[in-house]
């Protein structure tokens, strides 16, 4: 059925989201070969502490840039992700820090 559908969204659990949608996009490609833009997309369900990008603890790697999920989410298109990058534990340590001294 995948090979009909026009969409597909994914959900999978919260622990390593970027892992797991790294290993869909594969198997994916194993049986269209092409995946088109605005096809794939995953469905993150991370912790969104403020809800308004302001703490930047849900930013993401895009191959624009980056992305807030609770912002431009909480759906993206797998092929615009930078699946094997993640963002330094660090940077976002010192956001949620940030945003907590409120």
């Amino acid at each position: 059925t995948l090979g009909w559908a026009d969409q597909v969204f994914v959900t999978v659990g919260p622990d390593d989201e970027l892992n797991r949608f790294s290993k869909e996009m594969g198997r994916n490609r194993e049986l269209r070969q092409d995946i088109q833009r605005n096809y794939l997309f995953g469905v993150f369900q991370s912790l969104l502490p403020c809800g308004a990008g302001a703490c930047h603890s849900c930013m993401i790697r895009t191959t624009q840039g980056t992305a807030l999920i609770c912002n431009e989410g909480p759906a993206f298109d797998l092929t615009q992700l930078m699946l094997s990058c993640r963002l330094k534990f660090r940077a976002i340590a010192k956001a949620v820090s940030r945003y907590r001294r409120r």
